[in-house]
């Protein structure tokens, strides 16, 4: 399908948003269960078997179209032509939803300096977008 309007920069965001969410919903790898069970749990504790302790509940498994938004979200990376500071910066801060203050702790660099590096690879995928859709329709 071929996209008509060029690419904004909130749609980006909006998308690098979406996958990393996609992403925490995806089933984690168990690996092989050698010694696991098919039983259910034994309740260890009468309390537990009438809901006296905290409910555990599991986030929703993404659709199959988000999970192919996803993979597209994921071939963008191309743009950043191996800056992977930037490439870090953009997924910390649009893709997993931290503040700049959180993705600088986790980069060790400043606040600004972690929005510069996003604010300019978010900029360099709408520019990558935008031009590879302008090659596509011509």
């Amino acid at each position: 399908m071929k996209r008509l309007e060029p690419w904004t920069r909130d749609e980006i965001v909006s998308r690098f948003r979406e996958a990393g969410d996609t992403v925490k919903r995806l089933p984690r790898a168990k690996g092989p269960a050698m010694y696991g069970s098919g039983w259910p749990q034994i309740v260890q504790d009468a309390r537990d078997a009438y809901g006296y302790t905290e409910a555990k509940i599991a986030l929703p498994a993404p659709s199959p179209r988000a999970i192919d938004r996803t993979y597209e979200v994921f071939s963008w990376f191309r743009f950043f032509d191996g800056d992977v500071d930037e490439m870090r910066a953009v997924w910390l801060c649009a893709g997993c939803g931290l503040s700049f203050a959180s993705a600088a702790r986790t980069m060790g660099v400043s606040r600004a300096t972690i929005r510069s590096r996003a604010w300019a690879g978010v900029e360099r995928v709408v520019g990558g977008l935008n031009r590879s859709s302008t090659v596509a329709a011509n």
